[in-house]
């Protein structure tokens, strides 16, 4: 019933992926990944070709860097290749991709801290798009065997490794539940992952409602307010990631919409979301990210956020705090334009 969705993309697929794809066994998991996208089951009928084209760019990129990282052994080209075959503006979701592909191609060694070894080796700069395709890649192989991602994160960097959480609510909501509180929360807490992993998974789930609801801020707010207010608060983080990273071209728009939707509290984490966005943004691609802030008018507010997110990252020492943290920061500034954390 959604062929619409995706046949934009199937040609792309087709011509350059599935010839590759159907010689190699070993990544029968990334067609069972498209057939689930085949199915998704959960978007409004309003069909919009600019959402239609920028999904079918970003699911391209995605699964172009997925199919890379399984095909190849020599990533030293990585970037270049994905640059060649995507517009700069799609290439971070590329290196989401090649993360799952990772995954997958370290699948026996994951616990003995080898991801990071090896991302390094694709590059540094997409440090936040690496932790959520190892999440993706987790919930494909292990679903809700919460100890077998505890034995990864464990190995992983202490700041970011939490960030895989992410990869996972993505996951779960895109293609299997879609944006129905219940099924959502019960999925959740299936994973037994526990509260403050499960904040993150939230996190991922509003991610997820950014496209689920064709880029429509509005109807994404209106969706999340049907969740208990402190989930309210991670989903509404996570909407500002996808936000800022997939819409930041854009941002100002629904920026000023949600602004008049929320509360100060909702807003403020909104806004949380939308720094770290910004922040990934801007270390990935510095030309782009001062283009498109400029454009919008709205470069002084965009660079204080990402000057606190700066700011937090250096006294945090885990995710958690970090974003709590960036919270804080943003509303004491607000206030009184200084900023203060114990």
């Amino acid at each position: 019933m959604l062929i619409w969705l995706i046949s934009p993309l199937l040609s792309k697929v087709k011509k350059k992926m599935c010839d590759s794809i159907l010689r190699f066994s070993s990544i029968s998991f990334v067609i069972r990944g498209v057939s689930k996208a085949l199915k998704l089951k959960y978007c409004l009928q309003t069909r919009s070709s600019r959402w239609i084209e920028r999904y079918e760019n970003i699911f391209y990129a995605f699964l172009s860097g997925c199919a890379y990282t399984l095909l190849k052994s020599d990533w030293s080209k990585f970037g270049q290749h994905m640059e060649r075959k995507n517009s700069i503006f799609y290439v971070g979701f590329s290196f989401e991709g090649a993360a799952l592909g990772l995954g997958y191609r370290l699948r026996s060694s994951l616990k003995s801290g080898e991801f990071e070894k090896m991302y390094k080796r694709l590059s540094p700069k997409y440090r936040y798009q690496y932790y959520v395709g190892l999440g993706w890649w987790l919930h494909l192989a292990f679903k809700n065997q919460a100890f077998k991602y505890f034995e990864v994160e464990r190995k992983l960097d202490r700041l970011y490794a939490p960030i895989l959480y992410d990869g996972i609510g993505f996951k779960l909501s895109i293609f299997k539940f879609g944006f129905y509180p219940h099924k959502l929360s019960k999925a959740v807490e299936r994973l037994g992952v526990g509260s403050e992993r499960s904040k993150v998974v939230y996190q991922g789930i509003g991610r997820s409602l950014w496209f689920l609801t064709h880029f429509r801020i509005e109807e994404s707010i209106r969706k999340i307010q049907s969740f208990h207010y402190s989930i309210q608060q991670e989903i509404l983080s996570g909407l500002g990631i996808a936000v800022a990273y997939s819409y930041l071209d854009n941002a100002s728009t629904p920026i000023s919409k949600a602004e008049a939707l929320l509360d100060e509290t909702s807003f403020v984490s909104f806004k949380q979301g939308l720094a770290f966005g910004w922040k990934a943004r801007k270390i990935q691609d510095q030309k782009l990210y001062d283009q498109a802030i400029s454009q919008q008018g709205i470069r002084d507010e965009v660079e204080k956020l990402v000057s606190l997110v700066d700011y937090t990252e250096e006294v945090a020492n885990n995710y958690y705090l970090w974003v709590q943290h960036t919270r804080k920061a943003i509303k004491q500034y607000k206030e009184d334009k200084s900023v203060e954390l114990s």
